[in-house]
């Protein structure tokens, strides 16, 4: 709120400003670590927490420093706290192996920093906020019953709505005044991996709907990660947000290691990692300005239509990479049916639309 921006809503812009200063504000940092107490498992926060931010500490805070430095010095009091108590955890539990969930696991940057400095062998729930606790909830319940967790993950995390031919057709219908429809056959895949490297930015609306607040391709927009204009084009003409977010990409596993100095296999975008600096300029819609990218690597296991078109785009660019960002106009949630699909796509500058089968232009 401090920065400008909508509480419960905006922490993610938070640390994508960070990432745009590497000056943190002295008297802040400071102020928030000695009020933090970390003792074996546990943290606290002295009563001296709740008077830091009164009016006159926030006016000088706003008075003397830019709004990026402020950014980072919360996103780096996040990251040093986080640290010494994960470490503190694992050793206090003698284990090398740590699952985060809970809504300050969405910060991928600090997750970055536990991977890359505590242990490896760490896995980000990818519905991380509350709506992970009835996932928690069903996973005590399996256990005590003695059913195998993997039942859970298998379908992981495609568990939400999903829309029959017939009911998208039925609402397409309604806007046949304002869009034109054809239905695909089954090389549909190659037919958005070249609208998309021919420079178009279009959406995708098909299977069930991702479980979490990341899209995986399944309620997804979707551009060309060669095109070093997407970032601002897609945050001003199509998702109508700040300019400095950055876009999370879809890359085929078979990347990982060609792309990325060190990561593992994430399936969620839970997780930033480091491009390696000779692709920055080869496909840059891929990273942030820190050369960091929220990734979501796909196998033909994880999303089998997501893989094929990334294959048909590695067989046309040269690169299995596509921007993949959630599907919705910035204030409106995720889309859900087919509705809200043709609805968002309407109000958006976007070029195409395949839906369930179904290829979606405007009427010009």
């Amino acid at each position: 709120e401090l920065l400008g921006f909508t509480p419960l809503s905006d922490e993610g812009k938070v640390e994508a400003l960070a990432a745009f200063s590497q000056n943190h504000v002295h008297y802040l940092y400071d102020d928030l670590i000695k009020n933090t107490n970390i003792d074996k498992c546990i943290i606290t926060f002295n009563d001296d927490m709740n008077n830091i931010f009164d009016d006159q500490y926030i006016a000088k805070l706003l008075k003397k420093n830019k709004k990026e430095d402020i950014a980072f010095s919360v996103q780096k009091y996040l990251e040093d706290v986080m640290l010494k108590y994960v470490k503190q955890i694992l050793k206090e539990l003698k284990t090398d192996t740590l699952i985060l969930c809970g809504g300050v696991a969405a910060n991928v940057i600090m997750n970055k920093k536990i991977f890359d400095n505590i242990t490896e062998k760490l896995y980000v729930f990818p519905a991380m906020g509350d709506d992970g606790l009835a996932a928690g909830a069903w996973s005590l319940c399996a256990n005590e019953n003695g059913i195998k967790h993997d039942v859970l993950e298998k379908s992981m995390p495609y568990y939400g709505t999903s829309f029959s031919r017939n009911d998208t057709l039925e609402v397409l219908k309604q806007y046949s005044k304002v869009i034109i429809f054809k239905e695909l056959g089954n090389d549909f895949h190659l037919t958005i991996a070249e609208l998309v490297s021919a420079k178009q930015i279009g959406a995708l609306f098909m299977g069930r709907m991702e479980y979490g607040p990341r899209s995986l391709g399944n309620r997804s927009i979707i551009a060309d990660v060669r095109d070093t204009n997407i970032h601002k084009k897609m945050n001003l003409e199509i998702k109508k947000r700040p300019e400095f977010q950055p876009f999370c990409p879809s890359i085929l596993l078979d990347e990982q290691e060609r792309l990325f100095d060190n990561s593992y296999f994430n399936k969620h975008m839970t997780c930033a990692f480091k491009l390696k600096d000779e692709y920055i300029d080869i496909i840059p819609g891929v990273s942030h300005v820190d050369k960091t990218a929220r990734v979501q690597f796909v196998s033909k296991d994880t999303n089998e239509d997501l893989y094929k078109i990334l294959k048909e785009v590695k067989n046309i660019i040269g690169f299995g990479a596509l921007i993949n960002t959630s599907f919705n106009k910035h204030g409106r949630t995720i889309v859900n049916t087919p509705n809200d699909a043709i609805t968002d796509f309407i109000d958006t500058d976007l070029d195409f639309l395949f839906i369930n089968g179904f290829l979606i232009k405007r009427i010009k």
